[in-house]
C-alpha cells in the first residue's frame, strides 16, 4: 500500500501491484496477515515467536510511515538482509531444535548471511534506478551511481562469505568449507 507509487512507475507491468488494490484494502490485508503471523509463530515456542515479531516489526517498518526504511538504502537493504537471511535461518533452526535458541555458531553465521543479503538487496535496487530518483528514495544505486553501488554490492556479499568460510576451517568443518569453496 506505501509503496504502490513507487511500483507505478518501476514496474507498471507488474500483474498485481499493491497500487491497484482498491482503497485500503491492501493495508487491511496486511494487518490481518500480521496477526495470522503472529498467532501461528506463537504456536512454535518462545524464540520463533520472537523472530516473527521482529520480522514482522522489520517489514512494516521497511514500508510503513513513520520509519519507511526502504527510502534509504543502507537502512532499507540491513532491515530486508536481516529478516530475509538472517531470521529465516535462526527460525529454522529454532524449529530444528524444538522452540530453543540456536547455538552460537548458527547466530553468528546467520548474522554474516544477513549483512551479505544487504548487498543482494543492493543488487535489486539496480532495476528501480530511475524511479527511485524520481521520488527521492535514496537506494544505493540512486546515491552511489551504478558502478560504485555494484562494486560495494560485490564486497557485500564477498567478504561475509570469506568470514564464514574461515570460521568454517576454524571450526574444522572441513567438508562443509569445502562445499561453500565450490
Amino acid at each position: 500500500w506505501f509503496d504502490r507509487e513507487v511500483d507505478a512507475i518501476n514496474e507498471p507491468h507488474r500483474p498485481i501491484p499493491s497500487g491497484r488494490v482498491p482503497g485500503s484494502i491492501a493495508f487491511y490485508y496486511a494487518i490481518l496477515w500480521t496477526v495470522l503471523a503472529l498467532l501461528w509463530g506463537a504456536t512454535f515456542g518462545l524464540w520463533v515467536f520472537i523472530a516473527t515479531v521482529l520480522g514482522l516489526v522489520l517489514a512494516w517498518a521497511y514500508s510503513a510511515p513513520p520509519f519507511r526504511f526502504k527510502m534509504n538504502g543502507w537502512i532499507g537493504n540491513a532491515a530486508v538482509g536481516l529478516s530475509y537471511e538472517g531470521l529465516a535461518w535462526v527460525t529454522g533452526a529454532a524449529l530444528i531444535l524444538g522452540g530453543t535458541l540456536p547455538p552460537s555458531s548458527t547466530l553468528v553465521i546467520a548474522t554474516l548471511y544477513s549483512i551479505g543479503a544487504h548487498g543482494i538487496m543492493t543488487l535489486n535496487d539496480f532495476k528501480a534506478i530511475d524511479g527511485d530518483l524520481k521520488l527521492g528514495i535514496r537506494s544505493l544505486p540512486a546515491q552511489l551511481g551504478p558502478e560504485r553501488a555494484a562494486r560495494l554490492a560485490c564486497a557485500v556479499m564477498l567478504v561475509p562469505q570469506l568470514v564464514v568460510l574461515t570460521l568454517l576451517v576454524t571450526w574444522a568443518s572441513y567438508w562443509q568449507a569445502g562445499l561453500l569453496t565450490v
